[in-house]
């Protein structure tokens, strides 16, 4: 249990949800008589136990990082700053996935969002002050 209470609050966060997934999956799939939501449950939980898993031992490290940079050893961790470009890159692929569904009218504007943002993402990450 000592690695829970030590584990960062995303990865404690993402394991709770995973375990609340297990638990809907278990329902779903002995209340219902088709096994597509259940296999996509399970295996979302799957997924969210295992990105916990990554995050509780890789976001330890980082504090570490910052802790060893913070007392003089070492080089700082480096995060970039807040940014917009993630969200142009989030609404261009929903564009993107959505001109599949509805119209290939939809693909054009969300891949040329998507491409400006991946180029400004790209250039403002290499601009560290």
């Amino acid at each position: 249990m000592r690695w829970w209470r030590e584990a960062p609050v995303e990865a404690r966060l993402f394991a709770f949800i995973a375990a609340y997934l297990v638990v809907a999956g278990g329902v779903y799939i002995v209340t219902s008589d088709e096994s597509a939501g259940g296999t996509l449950l399970l295996s979302s939980a799957a997924f969210g136990f295992g990105y916990a898993a990554w995050s509780a031992r890789h976001l330890a490290d980082a504090r570490e990082m910052t802790v060893a940079a913070e007392e003089g050893e070492g080089e700082p961790l480096y995060l970039p700053h807040e940014s917009a470009w993630p969200l142009g890159l989030g609404a261009g692929s929903a564009l993107i996935v959505a001109g599949l569904a509805i119209g290939t009218w939809l693909v054009l504007p969300g891949a040329l969002l998507a491409g400006r943002s991946v180029v400004g993402l790209a250039s403002e990450s290499r601009l560290r002050t």
